[in-house]
C-alpha cells in the first residue's frame, strides 16, 4: 500500500505550507480544514477534536469532545494525566490542502493529520518528540470516538471475537475488553497491589488481561449511519502496542477507546490509525477494504489455500466453534490450576 510518508508531506510543505500558527494560554479558538475529493476533516484546535464531513454521502461525523485523561506522561518521576487539549502551546502548520502538522510543544507530541493521496483515507499519526529520562510519554487514548446516532438504523461494529455489532439505540448495557475495569481506578490500584507492581493501563504487563488487539484478532472497527460508513484500522507497524475498550450505555453514544501503550517505558515510535469512508457502505462492504489491505501486505490466506496445505480444513466448514476452560495461572504464586483435562474436554 502506498503510504503518504512524512518526508513527502514536508516536501509539499516547502511549497504549499502556510505560516505556522502558535497558540498559547487563552488564545482564540481556531478551526483548520483539510480536504480530499470525497471528504473534509475539521480540526477544532481548542478541543483537539476532528469532525469529518463525508461530502460524497452528504453525512457528517462528529468526534467526541471528552478527552480527560487521554494523555499520560511522566515528568521528573511524576505521572500526569491530561487531555490533549490541555497543551499550553500548540503549533499548527498547514501542508497543502490535505495535511496538517500539529505540534503540542509542552507535551512533546506531534499529530500529523492527512488524507492519503492514493486511497483517500484519513490518517492520524502520533509521534513523540524528544523523549528522555526526564520526560516520557506513557500512553495515549486517541483519536476519540465518532458519535454514532442513537437510532436503530445506525450502528458501531468491532473486530472482537467473531465480530460485534451494536445498534445506536441498543437497549442493553455492554462492557467489552474490560476485564480489569480500565476506568475503575480503585480496582486497578488493588490489582496492582495483588501483582506487586504498577497496575495502571499504561504500564500493565499482562496483555491477556488488558484485551489486547493482536494478530489473531482483526485490529479494526467502524460505524454506519444511513448514507455513510467508515472503517478504522490500526497500521500494521503499530498494531502490537494497543488495545481497545468498548462500552455502551443505553440512550448514549457507544463509547470506545483506542489505547496506545508504551514501548520500553515510553511512546518511542509513531502510532498510526487509518479511517476509510465509503458512501452507503455497511460493515460487510467496509470489511472488504480491511481484507484488501492485508492482502497487499501478503497476510491473506483463503480457506481454499489453507485446505490445499491441510485438507482437514475442509472439515471445519459448518463445525461448532466453542471454547473450553482448561486451567488458570495464579499470577501471585506462578502456579497453574487445572479445571479440565483435554480428555475431559474431548468427551
Amino acid at each position: 500500500m502506498s503510504r503518504f510518508k512524512l518526508s513527502t508531506v514536508l516536501r509539499i510543505g516547502l511549497v504549499l505550507a502556510l505560516p505556522a500558527v502558535l497558540l498559547a494560554g487563552n488564545a482564540i479558538a481556531a478551526n483548520y480544514k483539510i480536504t480530499a475529493g470525497h471528504a473534509e476533516a475539521i480540526l477544532e484546535l481548542e478541543t483537539m477534536s476532528v469532525d469529518v464531513n463525508h461530502r460524497a454521502a452528504g453525512v457528517s461525523w462528529k468526534m467526541s469532545r471528552a478527552g480527560a485523561g487521554e494523555f499520560v506522561y511522566e515528568q521528573d518521576g511524576e505521572i500526569h494525566e491530561a487531555s490533549l487539549a490541555d497543551a499550553k502551546i500548540k503549533t499548527v502548520t498547514r501542508l497543502g490542502e490535505s495535511a496538517l502538522l500539529v505540534v503540542l510543544e509542552d507535551f512533546r507530541l506531534e499529530l500529523l493529520l492527512y488524507f492519503e493521496q492514493d486511497t483517500g483515507e484519513l490518517v492520524f499519526k502520533l509521534s513523540p518528540r524528544e523523549e528522555d529520562h526526564n520526560f516520557r510519554i506513557k500512553g495515549i487514548i486517541y483519536p476519540r470516538p465518532f458519535e454514532v446516532p442513537i437510532r436503530p438504523d445506525s450502528y458501531s461494529f468491532f473486530g472482537i471475537g467473531q465480530g460485534v455489532l451494536i445498534p445506536g439505540d441498543w437497549p442493553e448495557q455492554e462492557d467489552m475488553l474490560n476485564p480489569i475495569q480500565l476506568d475503575d481506578r480503585r480496582r486497578f490500584e488493588l490489582f496492582g497491589e495483588l501483582m506487586d507492581r504498577p497496575g495502571h493501563w499504561w504500564d500493565h504487563q499482562e496483555w491477556d488481561q488488558a484485551g489486547l488487539i493482536y494478530s489473531e484478532r482483526m485490529a479494526c472497527f467502524g460505524a454506519y449511519q444511513p448514507g455513510s460508513g467508515w472503517l478504522a484500522y490500526i497500521d500494521d507497524g503499530s498494531r502490537m502496542d494497543n488495545f481497545m475498550h468498548v462500552r455502551h450505555v443505553p440512550g448514549k453514544h457507544t463509547d470506545y477507546k483506542v489505547y496506545w501503550r508504551p514501548s520500553m517505558g515510553s511512546l518511542s515510535y509513531p502510532r498510526i490509525i487509518r479511517y476509510y469512508f465509503q458512501k452507503d457502505a455497511g460493515y460487510a462492504e467496509l470489511i472488504r477494504h480491511y481484507r484488501a489491505y492485508y492482502e497487499k501486505l501478503g497476510y491473506l490466506k483463503t480457506l481454499s489455500e489453507k485446505n490445499r496445505d491441510n485438507p482437514n480444513v475442509e472439515q471445519l466448514k459448518g463445525a461448532v466453534n466453542l471454547r473450553a476452560r482448561v486451567g488458570r495461572k495464579d499470577h501471585r504464586t506462578f502456579k497453574f490450576e487445572i479445571y479440565n483435562t483435554f480428555t475431559q474436554i474431548g468427551a
